[in-house]
């Protein structure tokens, strides 16, 4: 088995571990257990991993929305109430996880897409997946922990939820 497809599906699955854990840190405010929080950043693990092995092609902002809103969904069956910043934090965490790996596959093309095209080991790419993964978890969790010391506790209208999601 070529090693870039062993890197490539370790890492996959590890960018889904790491998204279930910024799923679980960005989603506090919203729950009273923290097991109801493990049980939503799995169904988002799970519902991903099932997207990534099915056997039609599906575009990667279909799946990551298909995944964000299944975990909207559980999130509205596991604790109820508060059902418009459950909303409101599902659309967040589908647009910056949208947002910041763009940001970082452009930074990579323009500076380290030329070195990992010259070298031919497996392990350049880990790593370089490594950090790029460190820095997206590290930034998704600073932006998560910001969101939520604005908007902890609050209860947040339709209308007010509508509105901080138009761009």
């Amino acid at each position: 088995m070529n090693s870039y497809v062993i890197v490539d599906a370790v890492y996959s699955v590890d960018y889904l571990l790491c998204l279930a854990t910024v799923l679980y840190v960005f989603t506090s405010p919203l729950f009273t257990s923290k097991w109801a929080r493990v049980f939503v950043a799995a169904s988002y693990v799970v519902t991903m991993l099932i997207l990534q092995h099915v056997t039609w092609e599906l575009s990667n902002f279909t799946a990551y929305f298909i995944g964000s809103c299944v975990s909207l969904v559980v999130m509205l069956i596991v604790e109820r109430g508060n059902a418009a910043a459950k909303w409101l934090y599902a659309s967040f965490f589908f647009a910056i996880r949208w947002l910041l790996p763009s940001i970082v596959s452009t930074v990579e093309r323009y500076t380290v897409y030329d070195w990992l095209v010259q070298t031919t080991s497996a392990f350049y790419l880990a790593l370089v997946w490594t950090i790029e993964y460190a820095i997206l978890t590290a930034v998704f969790c600073t932006i998560g922990y910001t969101l939520n010391r604005f908007l902890t506790r609050i209860s947040i209208s339709w209308r007010s939820a509508v509105i901080l999601c138009i761009p």
